[in-house]
């Protein structure tokens, strides 16, 4: 017998999901499912009815109310119900980007317009630090009511990494979209046939974390009504990619206030009682999101564990290394693979790919970092020993390692810092 499936409203479990200040594995944990039921959940897939009354039991409120249409709710158009390809679930954690995706509806409506024009492809380009937020406000953008609107065929999501497999996404896109292949067809010929299905449609193809030209480009295929969202860490990537300045959306950390507030919504108990300490510690972390949920995370599990969480508050503020052996947040976890990495791990991508000079240089930096870490070019000439610092800085540059500031002035993320120092003792 065929068990009874729902879809529910995705938005709605995210909001409540946040409310109860569970993760993803958490609600999976309290509704006996696993964390791949609650990711589908959150991308719009249906699941077992079952399984939609436990999560309504764990957030106490009536199961009709999380389905997609619900009675009475003039809003529950069957605009999703059409949608096709691709979706990537829900962030699990999004705070303080409103303006952040505001911008990146304009200028893929503006990218949109001047496609008609043109006849140029719309794309446009997320890069920043590593950790930042990069994946999960891309995420978000999929998931965005205006964004439904302007694509109303769907999404095509996928995310690449270092060694991605362009046939196993090419394929998987052409089976969400019901389009035929032959195994005897070339990864062009694929590309092709997956461009003349789209040639007339209105979808939005997200290429996640593209740390090669060459990978991404097999996956250009949108038509003249669609639009291609990327995202990476490497400035050379986004400016590979782009034809103008506007192509390319430099995403920022959050504001102190929506820091303090991620740390709030993960360990409320804690930011409670010890808030000016908690507000110390978003200071020092310099608001990067990756590092926040993991000081958010740490802070609650001791808290839950042991009540005492004043010394952990102190050693996270005064030293942040313990952040790096911590494990990612589990939706950053690499697609490719079934563990969650390190938070180093994560950075060590990025150093991995230096050759030994650069990566030398880059450890260098950080024995004489300030707070912020901010360098002129001559102080980096200095700290080198060398005459003309541009090269090397203009590959740190790239590499996302490095912030231009403009004027010859450069800055590392705090993070990044700590990183450095870690290479300075391999």
């Amino acid at each position: 017998m065929t068990k009874a499936t729902q879809t529910l409203d995705s938005r709605r479990i995210v909001a409540l999901r946040q409310k109860h200040c569970l993760t993803q594995e958490e609600l999976a944990d309290k509704a006996g499912c696993t964390k791949r039921t609650v990711e589908n959940a959150e991308a719009g897939n249906a699941v077992l009815v079952a399984t939609a009354n436990n999560f309504a039991a764990v957030f106490g409120v009536p199961t009709s109310s999380l389905f997609l249409d619900r009675p009475g709710d003039e809003n529950g158009d069957e605009r999703h119900s059409d949608r096709a390809g691709i979706a990537p679930s829900m962030p699990a954690l999004l705070i303080g980007r409103q303006e952040d995706l505001k911008q990146l509806r304009l200028r893929i409506l503006t990218a949109l317009a001047a496609s008609q024009v043109s006849h140029e492809r719309a794309l446009l380009t997320v890069r920043g630090w590593p950790g930042v937020g990069k994946t999960t406000i891309a995420r978000a953008f999929a998931h965005d009511d205006e964004t439904s609107r302007t694509f109303a065929d769907g999404v095509l999501w996928t995310s690449l990494g270092q060694s991605p497999t362009i046939r196993s996404t090419l394929v998987s896109w052409c089976t969400s979209l019901s389009i035929e292949i032959a195994d005897t067809m070339t990864d062009r010929q694929v590309s092709e046939r997956l461009a003349g299905h789209l040639a007339n449609r209105s979808m939005l193809v997200i290429i996640d974390d593209v740390w090669q030209v060459e990978d991404a480009n097999p996956l250009l295929i949108g038509g003249r009504n669609c639009a291609t969202l990327l995202t990476t860490r490497l400035s050379s990537v986004a400016d590979a990619l782009s034809s103008k300045d506007g192509d390319v959306y430099p995403l920022g950390i959050l504001s102190e206030t929506d820091a303090l507030q991620v740390l709030r919504v993960l360990a409320p108990d804690v930011v409670k009682k010890f808030k000016r300490d908690c507000q110390e510690l978003v200071k020092n972390l310099e608001c990067l999101p990756l590092a926040l949920q993991v000081a958010g995370r740490m802070l609650r599990i001791e808290f839950q564990r042991t009540g005492v969480v004043k010394p952990l508050l102190t050693e996270l503020y005064e030293d942040a290394r313990r952040i790096m052996s911590a494990p990612a947040p589990a939706d950053m976890q690499a697609l490719q693979s079934d563990t969650a990495p390190s938070v180093i791990a994560l950075f060590n991508r990025s150093t991995d790919l230096l050759d030994s000079v650069t990566r030398e240089r880059f450890a260098m930096l950080a024995p004489f970092a300030p707070k912020p870490a901010m360098f002129e070019l001559d102080d980096i000439e200095a700290i080198w020993e060398v005459e003309d610092a541009r090269p090397t800085v203009g590959e740190l540059v790239d590499r996302g390692l490095l912030e231009s500031l403009g004027g010859g002035r450069f800055q590392i993320h705090a993070l990044l810092v700590l990183h450095a120092r870690t290479l300075c003792t391999e």
